[in-house]
């Protein structure tokens, strides 16, 4: 590795919290292993770790779990298609041109779920029929969203800023600069490539192996690219009130990634894949 390389590695291991830093170096001496058992390095890839920092979001925050959602007249609060409550926001951040993605800088993303329906998992959604498939089919975005939507809004659609969320504790997301370790094998198996990284971040690519969904295409004929990733066990609060009091519990985040067209053909041209 060279010096800006290792300087840049060294910061990111600083920045991280240090069981997080414990994980990040047991990953590497894992793929040190791999290459032994045939696997093959492939490359790092820069990536950007969303922090989950507890600290209550404002009105004005973009990067946030619960708070106040960004929408555009479109593209409002959705509602649960089968006990039509509102849905809660789970997440949203503005795309940064730092992020090293391919979607246009000033996006901004969002993920909804019906918490009624979905409370052992951040998001349910059935992808199995994605597995088999390069093009995904048509309207792909209305396969599964009954209890759960997301959106892509284009740079300066995002204008809308909606009622605070009332089923999340709102909380401020922050990012920070990462490198992953990138492996793949020479077999036959559509040359998979396999991220050692499975904490929330944006960018890169998921953490499984990644042959299932690396090959797809939206309709339109744009790639499907990594959002991001959210990873199990993060955990969130749901907020119930008792008399004049407001009571947090904290629940977990199932592992899942969000994939997008590259081309952001339409702001729903998203889906989620529950991983392991």
């Amino acid at each position: 590795m060279n010096p800006e390389a290792q300087a840049a590695f060294d910061r990111m291991l600083a920045k991280m919290p240090e069981r997080t830093r414990e994980e990040y170096l047991e990953r590497i001496v894992q793929a040190k292993r791999m290459q032994a058992e045939g696997w093959i390095y492939d490359r790092g890839e820069t990536t950007h770790h969303i922090v989950f920092t507890g600290e209550e979001a404002t009105d004005d925050d973009r990067d946030t779990v619960g708070g106040v959602p960004y929408l555009s007249e479109d593209f409002p609060v959705p509602t649960c298609k089968v006990c039509n409550t509102k849905m809660a926001l789970s997440l949203q951040f503005d795309i940064r041109g730092w992020f090293n993605m391919p979607f246009a800088e000033g996006s901004h993303f969002l993920a909804f779920q019906c918490l009624p329906s979905t409370i052992q998992n951040m998001i349910v959604v059935p992808n199995t029929i994605y597995d088999i498939v390069t093009e995904l089919p048509y309207h792909y975005w209305r396969v599964g969203r009954e209890h759960c939507e997301f959106y892509l809004l284009p740079p300066g659609s995002s204008y809308l800023s909606s009622d605070r969320d009332s089923q999340l504790a709102s909380q401020r997301l922050s990012f920070y600069e990462a490198t992953e370790i990138v492996m793949k094998t020479n077999s036959q198996d559509r040359g998979c490539s396999y991220s050692f990284d499975y904490g929330n971040r944006v960018g890169g690519i998921p953490g499984w192996l990644y042959a299932t969904h690396a090959h797809q295409v939206c309709t339109c004929g744009g790639k499907m690219a990594h959002i991001c990733q959210i990873s199990e066990g993060t955990e969130v609060g749901l907020l119930s009130s008792s008399g004049n009091e407001i009571n947090i519990e904290w629940i977990n985040y199932g592992h899942i990634n969000f994939l997008g067209c590259e081309r952001q053909c339409d702001p729903r041209a998203v889906i989620g894949v529950m991983g392991s």
